[in-house]
């Protein structure tokens, strides 16, 4: 009778511990199941929060682009996803090289106002400089940008040869990298002085010095059958804020506009006015102001890439 009683506690042990085992197993696997659910169901939400914030990023730069180099004269902007319009020369690559970490110390200011229909207000052109002249960076404060809550920032990276938007809006940080063929100086003029700027200038009319911002500064002024240009140059030494200027020369504001191409010295304000009654002053208003501002590449996701 024992033994019986034995068996049968065996086989309900046996059998309690299979029906168990089963359960177990069947949980597992429906537990399994749901995630698979779940991690599908996440990868398509996260998927569409990437097309969505890809797709705002694409607006926000094709609003830069517009309001800082112009429009392109080759169609809708909402149609480039990044590109740069046509003439310009930046090329969309997913193969730019960049450094790690773009860094400023000093930091230049120059207000522009131009009765352009295409800009609103005055425009703060920021420029940043290091001391390794590797690299200089550009912010453009417009109205519309300011109106939008959006910030640009361009890093004009000589050493290898790039040009990187730097992206912030309420979506969070990112980034556009373009391979850049940055326009070359034409020092012919220069190089037939021999170091005498004082005969570059004898067809220009002086106007004699004034202190702008610390800097003695030489006035010129010259009338021609297209307009009429004034300037004021210092002679004296500001680090990278030539090649700042220059890397700037495909914006709208500096296009066409040989400020940044005199001889000897370094352009500090410039009025001009032509024919046609368009006026443009440009004044620098802060200058070589130390700065610490740095942008670690790995903050702002690449966005695009052809």
């Amino acid at each position: 009778m024992k033994k019986v009683v034995l068996s049968l506690l065996v086989i309900m042990v046996s059998v309690s511990f299979s029906v168990d085992a089963n359960a177990q197993l069947l949980k597992r696997l429906k537990d399994k199941a749901t995630r698979k659910v779940q991690d599908r169901v996440e990868q398509r939400i996260e998927q569409k929060i990437d097309e969505k914030i890809q797709e705002v990023a694409y607006r926000t730069v094709d609003r830069s682009w517009n309001s800082i180099f112009g429009k392109s004269p080759s169609g809708s902007p909402e149609e480039s996803k990044g590109a740069a319009p046509s003439g310009l020369p930046f090329k969309m690559s997913a193969n730019v090289a960049t450094e790690d970490v773009y860094t400023f110390s000093k930091r230049s200011v120059m207000e522009i106002v131009s009765n352009d229909d295409d800009t609103e207000g005055p425009v703060l052109m920021k420029m940043f400089t290091t001391p390794n002249g590797d690299y200089s960076g550009t912010m453009y404060v417009t109205e519309e940008m300011r109106g939008n809550g959006e910030e640009m920032f361009m890093v004009y990276d000589y050493k290898n040869e790039a040009m990187v938007m730097l992206m912030e809006s309420e979506e969070g940080k990112y980034s556009f990298a373009y391979e850049w063929s940055h326009p070359e100086m034409d020092d012919s003029q220069v190089d037939s002085l021999n170091g005498d700027y004082s005969k570059y200038y004898e067809k220009y009319e002086s106007l004699g010095t004034k202190n702008i911002l610390g800097y003695e500064c030489d006035g010129y002024k010259q009338v021609t059958e297209d307009g009429t240009v004034e300037f004021w140059i210092t002679n004296e030494s500001i680090e990278g804020l030539n090649s700042a200027v220059s890397a700037n020369s495909s914006t709208k504001y500096m296009r066409s506009n040989p400020m940044m191409m005199f001889p000897g010295g370094t352009v500090l304000e410039w009025h001009s006015k032509n024919n046609d009654g368009e006026e443009m002053d440009m004044k620098m208003i802060e200058l070589n102001e130390r700065v610490d501002k740095s942008f670690a590449m790995r903050d702002y996701p690449v966005i695009g890439g052809m």
